[in-house]
């Protein structure tokens, strides 16, 4: 047993999930049962890495607040839930408040860290 529970399923939020990293980590989430959605400042390249996953895409720079928040909602209403967030966008919020993602909260299956 792992520890870990099983990823069938499971909601998933992949930002930067266009390209490099992020979308290596949206084809293994695919391929391996996850529900998941792509996002990425690019419209463009969110589309291509749908069309290629399978996993719905949607434009969102994570540089903007309000862009940042939009891909949580959207998988949480579609998915019923958000199981994991992958942040790979090659960016982050800018300017003195850089609380975009403040509202998140991290949850351990027992981990003692």
């Amino acid at each position: 047993m792992s520890g870990f529970p099983e990823p069938r399923g499971r909601a998933a939020l992949v930002t930067g999930g266009a390209s490099g990293i992020g979308l290596g980590i949206a084809r293994r989430f695919t391929a391996g049962g996850m529900q998941v959605v792509i996002a990425d400042a690019e419209q463009d390249a969110a589309d291509r890495a749908s069309k290629e996953t399978g996993a719905p895409g949607m434009r969102a720079d994570v540089r903007d607040a309000t862009d940042a928040h939009a891909p949580a909602a959207a998988t949480a209403v579609e998915r019923g839930g958000v199981h994991v967030v992958a942040n790979h966008a090659g960016v982050g919020p800018a300017g003195p408040d850089r609380r975009a993602w403040a509202g998140t909260r991290c949850r351990s299956s027992g981990s003692s860290r």
